[in-house]
Formats: structure tokens, C-alpha cells, sequence
């Protein structure tokens, strides 16, 4: 997934207590703006609370019928 502008979104807190906060705060703002997005980045913020596409639909058939092939046992992990 390759489009002409990328965004990263960063929360800073000054203290430990304030990392949930600042996760939730850009996890959000991010939602906001998936009507706009082509896709995401694996190296996105916390994949685990917004997943989202980051390989065309077709793509991500052909990676699945690759690892079923190559990898039935599960061995080597997913993204996720």
C-alpha cells in the first residue's frame, strides 16, 4: 500500500501514568482519519488497537496461500 502522503501521529507524556492516555488519545485521531487512508504501515502505532490494511486485498490472499504452502504448521509468525 503506497500513496503520495504518509502521517505519523506521536503522544508524549512526561510520566509513565500518562502512556495509556497518550496511546489512546493517537489511536483515536488515527481512526478520524481511516476514511481518508489507502493503508497503514506494520510500523504503525499499536497495530493491536487499530489494525488496519496494509496490503491490497489480493495481496494479502497471495501472502496466505503462501505461508498455508510453505509455513502449514504455523511455524514462523504473523504480523499480528
Amino acid at each position: 500500500m503506497e500513496s503520495d502522503l504518509y502521517i505519523a501521529l506521536y503522544g508524549i507524556s512526561q510520566d509513565a501514568a500518562g502512556e495509556a492516555e497518550s496511546q489512546t488519545w493517537v489511536t483515536e485521531r488515527m481512526r478520524e482519519l481511516e476514511h481518508l487512508a489507502d493503508g497503514i504501515q506494520l510500523a504503525d502505532e499499536n497495530l493491536s488497537a487499530r489494525p488496519y490494511r496494509f496490503l491490497a486485498d489480493s495481496n494479502f490472499q497471495r501472502l496466505r496461500a503462501i505461508r498455508s504452502r510453505y509455513d502449514p504448521a504455523g511455524l514462523f509468525h504473523s504480523y499480528m
